[in-house]
């Protein structure tokens, strides 16, 4: 099966303008399903769990391990530069072609976003080739610059032709983890 990535997400490093949140290419499993759902009855996007995979991981080692990551160039800084890997379970339905974002901002516990944007990403825009289909994404998230305990938002969402989110989301929170600081 063919899957379609129409962007890895990238980041924005404050020092250096450049980072990346998230490349990969989804292994995207198709569901058998005889019929698509009728168009009143598609169910939003889901992003079924979130796992914290790594901590304190260079962005260089997270690129060597993802697949599909190559193309872009880095900074030694940027590579340098530490965060926390996740991995998401997430399931999309709906007819061959959907087009689907996977957003992330960072977030104090209980509190508010991170400022800037190293912490507010589009990690990976999609295009689906199945009805019903599941994928484990992995997303990289740089270190905050202060310590404190901490939730990564994510938001999985339709995109209309244009590029425009189209309703249909999920929204769903890490578990909160501790950053002791550099």
């Amino acid at each position: 099966m063919k899957i379609t990535v129409t962007q890895a997400g990238a980041g924005v490093a404050a020092t250096v303008g450049v980072l990346a949140s998230l490349v990969g290419v989804l292994s995207y499993i198709d569901q058998k399903r005889e019929d698509p759902p009728p168009p009143g009855r598609l169910t939003p996007p889901q992003i079924r769990t979130i796992t914290l995979h790594d901590s304190a991981e260079p962005l260089g080692e997270f690129l060597r391990k993802t697949p599909g990551s190559k193309g872009r160039t880095y900074t030694r800084a940027d590579l340098r530069r530490r965060g926390y890997s996740f991995l998401l379970d997430v399931r999309a339905e709906g007819p061959p072609g959907t087009r689907l974002r996977l957003r992330w901002r960072l977030r104090e516990q209980g509190g508010d976003a991170l400022p800037g944007a190293d912490y507010d990403q589009v990690a990976s825009d999609f295009v689906t080739s199945a009805l019903d289909q599941t994928a484990v994404v992995p997303v990289w998230v740089p270190d905050p610059s202060d310590p404190g305990r901490y939730v990564v938002h994510f938001t999985f969402q339709r995109l209309d032709d244009g590029g425009r989110i189209a309703g249909f989301a999920s929204e769903k929170d890490s578990a909160p983890f501790e950053h002791l600081g550099a």
